[in-house]
């Protein structure tokens, strides 16, 4: 019970209430430091983002995600609860539904590169630092919903796979030129997409698509427009 109110209260208080969590089951093993979550949903609230946006405090991106299985493999829960330090070896997130919501903010353009630390972005919420030794999502379903004026444009991605190596979550790292958004890697493998030209009877997209950040290499294969 106390790391399921830990957890929730963490969420809220790190997004300023504009997501909350909820999952099915969760099964927890101190002596190996493992927690699975069945059924894990992330859901995010339109209210809080209007109100957010009326402050000019509300982030371009929301997210929805639902996801059937997430395993973490040896965190320190007790480090956590006493010294907000969180370290994790894994996270492995099976077959998860994304719901990727972009609404342009004009006032996120005109925040300071000095103030845009981990704290600034509500990602550490009460912790001082977050590591993560890796992350995968494995069989990804993304929904990319791009709202502008009163028009919506989505675009559908499947078959994603990524694996995210040597996560550093801290006021120090955001700035750190070693790493791309906290991390050291980021290898994305995504399969076939294709992309309705808008105002044209032609269409453009491809077989797959591989993206490794640390090689700086951008593989796409079948690239095809007809």
């Amino acid at each position: 019970p106390l790391l399921d109110s830990r957890l929730k209260e963490t969420v809220l208080t790190a997004s300023d209430s504009l997501y909350r969590v909820e999952y099915g089951d969760m099964s927890l093993n101190l002596l190996k430091g493992s927690v699975s979550l069945k059924n894990f949903r992330l859901i995010s609230d339109s209210s809080v983002y209007e109100r957010l946006k009326i402050q000019h405090k509300a982030p371009d991106n929301r997210y929805d995600i639902s996801v059937s299985s997430i395993r973490i493999k040896q965190v320190n829960i007790l480090k956590a609860l006493t010294s907000k330090q969180l370290d994790i070896r894994e996270i492995l997130v099976e077959e998860p539904q994304v719901m990727l919501k972009n609404e342009y903010q004009f006032y996120n353009d005109t925040l300071e590169t000095a103030k845009k630390d981990a704290s600034a972005i509500g990602i550490l919420g009460p912790l001082q630092s977050i590591a993560v030794g890796n992350v995968r999502l494995n069989d990804a379903h993304i929904t990319f919903k791009k709202h502008q004026d009163t028009t919506a444009i989505s675009h559908v991605f499947n078959h994603v796979n990524l694996h995210v190596k040597d996560i550093l979550i801290d006021t120090a790292a955001a700035n750190d030129p070693e790493r791309f958004y906290f991390t050291r890697s980021i290898d994305l493998a995504m399969g076939p997409y294709k992309l309705e030209l808008p105002e044209s009877l032609y269409d453009v997209g491809f077989d797959s698509l591989h993206i490794r950040t640390a090689e700086h290499k951008l593989e796409i294969r079948g690239l095809h427009y007809a």
